[in-house]
């Protein structure tokens, strides 16, 4: 599986518990382009994974220069959702290419 060495470019707030994070590539280059119904899996520190929905309000871009999620904070969780509310722009984050098993 190929990974992305990223940054987090911003964060949103958009409730209480959920918020929104634009991800980019860390060396600024262009991301795999995606449909709707893609994920990402996301690396944690633990060595475990998460899968968080893409989303997108415009046309989907060949060459997207970020990605969009938006995670909802879970305190009784296994930890994913807990350490993506942890980030903070300019953090760097490992996530694998978009995959898509709802196309």
């Amino acid at each position: 599986m190929t990974k992305i060495n990223a940054i987090v470019r911003e964060v949103t707030a958009l409730t209480d518990r959920i918020s929104e994070f634009q991800i980019a590539a860390a060396d600024g280059s262009a991301l795999p382009r995606w449909e709707a119904g893609a994920h990402v899996l996301f690396d944690l520190p633990d060595g475990d994974t998460r899968a968080y929905s893409l989303i997108s309000f415009d046309p989907i871009p060949e060459a997207p220069e970020s990605y969009r999620i938006a995670v909802q904070r879970e305190p009784e969780g296994k930890g994913g959702s807990t350490h993506m509310h942890g980030l903070k722009p300019g953090a760097e984050i490992t996530c694998a290419a978009p995959k898509n098993d709802f196309p």
